[in-house]
């Protein structure tokens, strides 16, 4: 059976041939380009990854401006309205937020108090969408922003 590497697996691999190859070792042993190579093999995946998922999703930015008859046609569940109310949030706050202060920022937002164990299965799934992400080393930190989470190159 085949495995198919999520988006964050792809990430983490890139990162580690980053890291290895811009050792000694490395260096040393494969010198020919190889790590390159497997650097644009992966980024190559993980473009063709983030296209698939936006055809087959609706971003919250792409409804602001729509009318509420055509909103309404949408075949959005109640989950993705929710889904798109916390990228809302997030976006509104500047991208980036602590899991504390985003069940603020929704209940101001929604006057709904959210359980805290519901909304992080929420974002759990919502990370493996690619809808949002977790920061690296900030335990219970969300972003939107890209930028929060790419390593140094």
């Amino acid at each position: 059976m085949e495995h198919a590497l999520t988006e964050t697996d792809l990430k983490e691999l890139r990162a580690t041939v980053k890291e290895a190859a811009d050792s000694a070792t490395w260096a040393a042993l494969a010198g020919d380009g190889t790590a390159e190579k497997l650097i644009a093999l992966i980024d190559r995946e993980l473009a063709r990854k983030e296209k698939a998922r936006r055809a087959s999703t609706v971003e919250p930015e792409e409804i602001d401006e729509l009318p509420p008859e055509l909103i309404s046609q949408l075949s959005l569940s109640k989950s993705d309205r929710e889904e798109m109310k916390i990228v809302q949030v997030l976006n509104d706050a500047g991208g980036t937020l602590s899991l504390d202060r985003l069940l603020i920022e929704l209940y101001r937002a929604t006057r709904d108090i959210y359980q805290r164990r519901q909304l992080t299965q929420r974002l759990y799934r919502m990370i493996s969408k690619g809808m949002v992400r977790a920061v690296p080393g900030r335990k219970g930190v969300y972003t939107t922003d890209p930028g929060e989470t790419e390593e140094e190159t």
